[in-house]
């Protein structure tokens, strides 16, 4: 009886430890920690990693075995300092460095294994959406520029 109970206890365990390691986020999320992150139906994934003092990021799209990734090369992100992505649709997230830069991403599949992307930097408030805008720092919002 007790050997039948070990493979059981061993798949949970698995089954716990394969969920931790990566989250479901819904659009409209909020994302404040280094890990991997999957929304869209689980599509598309967000990894996000300390490299030496670089907080570093890639997202995958559409592909099962997420090989396909863009995104920047070298890191973007302040570590030590509250950065952020929010997830606003299938096809975008915004970036916050957690300092004096915010950034705009949006990537679309354009044909299987052919993607297209572009980031932006916004410097002004007004091109920001009411619900990540109540959520960056009061600081960085004053910076920006009003149109």
């Amino acid at each position: 009886m007790k050997y039948k109970i070990i493979p059981l206890i061993l798949f949970a365990a698995l089954t716990t430890l394969a969920n931790a390691a990566s989250e479901t986020k819904s659009v409209g999320s909020f994302i404040e920690t280094t890990g991997e992150y999957e929304w869209s139906n689980s599509e598309r994934i967000v990894l996000i990693e300390q490299n030496n003092d670089r907080l570093q990021f890639s997202i995958s799209l559409d592909d099962p075995e997420r090989k396909k990734s863009i995104g920047p090369k070298a890191g973007l992100l302040q570590p030590g300092k509250p950065w952020m992505f929010w997830i606003e649709s299938r096809n975008k997230i915004w970036m916050f460095d957690g300092d004096s830069r915010l950034w705009e991403y949006t990537f679309r599949t354009i044909e299987p294994n052919k993607y297209q992307d572009s980031i932006s930097e916004i410097k002004d408030s007004d091109s920001i959406p009411s619900e990540l805008l109540s959520a960056l720092p009061a600081e960085f919002i004053q910076s920006l520029k009003k149109i």
